[in-house]
């Protein structure tokens, strides 16, 4: 019953995928930004543990709706039934270049 997205139902399953994978990036950046040199093991313990707990699993939903939709518009006739082009291959590029 799995029937294939629309062009925009695609684009915006790329869009929500990429704001994840940046969301985990932000979320790095907010758990290391106070961990420096003379941080405790316990601190830095807390913090890797927030980033496995929290981290992990958007990265996983973020990658979860990337490729597919990615490997999809692998095809050019998908591609132009999709309405993909411009930016939007930019960010199919970026995906690539993510997994590799």
């Amino acid at each position: 019953m799995d029937r294939p997205l629309t062009g925009r139902a695609e684009k915006t399953v790329q869009v929500i995928g990429l704001l994840l994978a940046l969301a985990v990036l932000g979320l790095a950046v907010l758990l290391l930004r106070d961990l420096g040199p003379q941080a405790s093991a316990s601190a830095a313990a807390a913090t890797g543990l927030g980033l496995i707990g929290m981290g992990l699993p958007l990265l996983g939903l973020s990658a979860r709706l990337l490729i597919p939709s990615s490997a999809a518009l692998c095809w050019p006739s998908r591609r132009r039934r999709c309405g993909v082009r411009g930016a939007w291959l930019l960010l199919w590029a970026l995906n690539g270049a993510q997994r590799c």
